[in-house]
């Protein structure tokens, strides 16, 4: 696995903003043989058990010809939060957001000749989440209903389980030749993605039509999604070969086609009922299909690193992309009036260089000063129909609109960052810092119009944030090695955004964006000798600090409510293994989130409005304490 900080827009395009994290697949061997197998069994505090078992396993058909690897994996993570039907006061499902995921992978390396390399893969991966890890907590003070059933946490009450399924299948096909000098790499994929799931909308459609979320007994309102993505992708790049060269360089096209729709039907009969509505389809309350979008990508890159010494390097990057974005909305329903169907279109050519400056006064030591850009796509929007428009009153009106655009233009960043790492004692002490500054323009941002249910993306505002990292690691001998690291972010909004000047601010400037403001994390890990196993214990701890600074939901000339729509609360999480590793077993009891920190990470609410809105709130949590046996064995012939 590779983490790229930082806008990496020049070799990965609009999908690197902020930065990238590549998953770098094993490649098939084309010598020998190897094995891989892995089981862990697994204990949720206040939760139900899991497990994993996986192996891989590969070796050469055909002697530095022809090899294969296949994988193959499945897991469960056991639920922790219980359905209750709170007008019973009984538990209908203990532990029910339990999940499975399954995995598998083929791959072959074909060794055409002395120069030419082709890669075909298929990797395809299905999880199915049996219910919302969301639990319930009342708005303090409001009138409660359920008589304290949802005091503790870890508790919801949906009259139904929420399922969902997510399965995607991708194909590949990579091509590598050594034409002299160079090297011509051609990548090809195909990704098919197919999501499901079923969300009762018993509450929300009361929040939303009726002003109290708690439905009556035996009212649902399952709510079916689906969305599918096909994704085409194509890249060549051609680059120099490591030499002594004083230019080395990268060169490359690429094109995308992405396609995505997305389905959803509220099926609500009781409120269609109550409300006394127009029957659509025998109690539908909402349908859309199609809510689909095509993005189009065609793009030239290159990137050369330039040795002006042997000490001093240069880099200098760009690339140029022709973005075309088509989206396509129907709904309709008794709820929404007339249907609605309404078509846009978004045409961006987002240019982002790269420039970079590194010194390496001897082999350990590096420091470095960058300028990067990233950029996000425009998209867009669908209307959104008689429900949300109006006068004054209305969810459009309120923010001072009488409908929505029809398009959103590309959001970008530009980052600037100067560090250095350094080693010293023969690298027995690791010291890495950087210090970065992240202009953001024309951010793209959601803005919901919870009173009647619908939302749409504009460009408001821009924000800058500021920040270091350090991180320090020491080998004391060769028995414990200690780290520690930390980061400290101030991100705020640097415009207010109003629509109209009567209207509620969407961001005021000042604002901070939701981040812990500082961050610390650190580990120790020991070893020695156990007759012919080699024994260890790690431990790692992580602690970031409760945002105080005022968030958008927290604001109240944003119509926000500082009383329970907090910043990100502190957190803190331990992690242990303990084990031993010798003939290819390493056998380890684990530890996750050891003190069973359960704190609020999101908070969300139906209808945000007046005063406070709807008294329901929906909140996740990290998992809690989770204890495991992990035993792996790996094994290769030519080891």
């Amino acid at each position: 696995m590779e983490i790229l900080r930082g806008p990496q827009g020049t070799l990965f395009g609009a999908g690197s903003e902020g930065g990238t994290v590549r998953f770098i697949m094993p490649e098939p061997p084309l010598a020998g043989q190897m094995l891989y197998a892995r089981a862990e069994f697994s204990d949720t505090a206040h939760g139900a058990p899991g497990f994993e078992y996986g192996a891989a396993a590969g070796g050469a058909l055909i002697e530095d010809r022809l090899g294969l690897r296949m994988s193959a994996s499945l897991r469960r993570d056991g639920g922790y939060v219980d359905r209750i039907d709170w007008h019973r006061r009984a538990v209908s499902a203990a532990d029910s957001n339990s999940a499975v995921t399954r995995t598998a992978r083929i791959a072959l390396k074909w060794a055409v000749g002395e120069t030419l390399w082709v890669t075909p893969s298929f990797f395809y991966q299905q999880r199915r989440v049996n219910d919302t890890a969301a639990f319930w907590a009342l708005v303090p003070g409001s009138a409660d209903p359920t008589r304290g059933q949802f005091d503790a946490p870890l508790r919801n009450g949906n009259a139904t389980a929420n399922p969902s399924t997510d399965a995607f299948a991708l194909s590949t096909l990579r091509l590598n030749w050594d034409i002299g000098s160079l090297r011509l790499t051609s990548n090809t994929s195909y990704f098919d993605r197919r999501q499901s799931a079923v969300t009762d909308y018993a509450e929300y459609d009361r929040a939303v039509f009726l002003g109290n979320p708690f439905a009556p007994a035996g009212v649902v309102a399952p709510t079916s999604w689906a969305d599918e993505q096909r994704n085409w992708t194509q890249e060549l790049r051609l680059e120099s070969q490591p030499d002594d060269a004083r230019i080395a360089w990268t060169a490359g096209i690429f094109a995308q086609r992405a396609h995505e729709n997305t389905v959803e039907n509220v099926f609500d009969p009781a409120l269609v009922e109550q409300l006394r509505l127009a029957s659509y389809g025998g109690g539908y309350v909402y349908y859309q299909d199609p809510f689909s979008s095509v993005d189009t990508q065609l793009a030239v890159f290159g990137q050369a690193d330039w040795h002006l010494d042997e000490h001093l390097k240069l880099t200098l990057g760009l690339r140029f992309t022709h973005a075309r974005f088509e989206g396509e909305a129907f709904f309709a329903g008794p709820v929404v009036g007339q249907p609605v169907y309404s078509r846009g279109r978004q045409i961006d050519n987002p240019f982002t260089p790269k420039l970079g400056l590194s010194w390496t006064p001897s082999g350990d030591d590096l420091f470095y000063a960058t300028l990067a850009k990233g950029y996000r796509i425009g998209g867009a929007n669908a209307a959104v129909g008689q429900l949300c428009e109006g006068g004054p009153d209305s969810a459009l009106g309120s923010i001072g609109l009488t409908r929505v655009a029809p398009d959103y233009a590309a959001d970008s960043v530009w980052s600037y960052e100067i560090g250095a790492k350094l080693a010293r004692d023969e690298r027995r002490l690791l010291l890495d810092a950087s210090l970065y500054w992240i202009s953001w323009a024309d951010i793209q941002q959601a803005v919901p119009l919870t009173a009647c249910g619908f939302q749409f993306v504009a460009n408001l505002g821009q924000a800058r944030s500021r920040g270091l990292d350090l991180q320090f690691q020491y080998r004391w001998n060769d028995a414990l090695t200690l780290g520690l690291s930390g980061g400290f972010t101030d991100a705020v909004y640097t415009r207010t955004v109003r629509l109209a000047p009567s209207a509620l601010s969407l961001v005021q400037a000042g604002d901070h964006l939701v981040a812990s403001p500082w961050m610390v994390s650190m580990f120790a890990e020991a070893r020695r000798p156990a007759g012919s196993w080699d024994a260890y214990a790690r431990m790692d701890f992580q602690y970031a600090a409760r945002q105080n600074g005022t968030v958008p939901t927290m604001n109240p000339l944003d119509g926000g409510n500082p009383d329970w729509f907090a910043g990100i609360p502190a957190q803190s999480t331990a992690g242990l293994r303990m084990g031993a590793r010798g003939g290819g077993w390493d056998i380890a009891l684990t530890a996750q989130n050891l003190f069973d920190r359960q704190p609020r990470l999101t908070i969300n609410q139906d209808v945000g409005l007046g005063a406070g809105g709807t008294p329901l709130l929906y909140i996740i949590t990290a998992r809690p304490r989770t204890l495991g046996l992990a035993v792996t064995y790996h094994y290769r012939s030519d080891e």
